[in-house]
């Protein structure tokens, strides 16, 4: 196993050199590193807002940086964004920004690694039931109220699974998806469609 802080450029770097020496070039790259702090705003401090942007946007952007000569000519990169990026919720402004700058840079990306033939997409989930929610800052009783209240608010009833967003990475990565670039696929079970 191989593992880096996503915050530090150098341990980035590190991790990518080590990856290619085990095992040659990279045919597809998930930026899914992240950090999730739910605070109102009159509770942010420069601190967390640095660490939330440090690890959501600058991680993800220099692990591409790094990962570039690395990747193989027709690779597929992959970024976790969330929908949080274009749409609201209370608590969520520092977090959303972090995410919503790695999607503003989605299209130039997409365009800049065209010659190459790599394709670079955005997987945005809904509400997926995994440890981060616990490591947001909230109680056991209010991950669980809010977990059940996306489930309420989601046209398909449900929290989402791991497997849900894994597939959808996965068909990103594949041939099926080799004509699709600089796109985000919402993977949300219909969360945020209705007017309420």
């Amino acid at each position: 196993m191989i593992s880096a802080d996503a915050r530090s450029v150098k341990e980035t770097e590190r991790a990518v050199s080590q990856v290619r020496s085990a095992l040659g070039l990279i045919d597809t790259l998930f930026l899914n590193a992240g950090v999730n702090v739910t605070r109102e705003l009159s509770q942010w401090d420069e601190a967390t807002f640095d660490d939330v942007f440090a690890t959501n946007t600058r991680g993800q952007f220099f692990t591409l940086v790094h990962a570039l000569p690395h990747l193989a000519d027709g690779a597929s990169v992959v970024v976790n964004v969330g929908i949080g990026a274009s749409r609201g919720a209370p608590g969520m402004s520092v977090g959303a920004g972090s995410r919503g700058a790695l999607l503003a840079m989605l299209p130039s990306l997409a365009i800049e690694l065209a010659p190459r033939g790599i394709r670079v997409n955005a997987v945005s989930p809904g509400a997926v039931e995994t440890p981060i929610w616990r490591k947001a800052g909230l109680s056991p009783a209010a991950v669980e109220a809010t977990l059940e209240h996306l489930a309420r608010s989601t046209p398909l009833g449900r929290a989402g699974r791991p497997s849900d967003i894994a597939s959808t990475v996965a068909f990103l990565a594949s041939a099926e998806a080799s004509y699709i670039t600089g796109r985000e696929v919402v993977v949300a079970g219909g969360l945020g469609l209705g007017l309420t």
